[in-house]
């Protein structure tokens, strides 16, 4: 998305939650700087907890390290 659409929505809509913000790069040239990115999954990579036997990435207690988005995060993406 834009980042002018992107500063219209902020200035004019209430907002009720933010999901997630961050900045990532893109290989894709399809990308822009600006754009808003709705991914279907996240991948913990950076947690390091190598020191107790667990793999990069792996949280302690946890099954996974990859989160996948909520169902209507995926159903809206279409408008963005």
């Amino acid at each position: 998305m834009p980042l002018l659409r992107q500063l219209y929505y902020l200035k004019n809509l209430v907002l009720i939650k933010i999901l997630f913000s961050g900045v990532a790069g893109s290989l894709n040239r399809n990308v822009n700087v600006g754009d808003v990115v709705i991914g279907d999954s996240l991948l913990e990579y950076l947690f390091d907890a190598t020191e107790f036997g667990y793999d990069i990435g792996t949280i302690p207690r946890m099954d996974t390290s990859i989160f996948r988005s909520d169902i209507l995060l995926n159903k809206i993406k279409k408008y963005f």
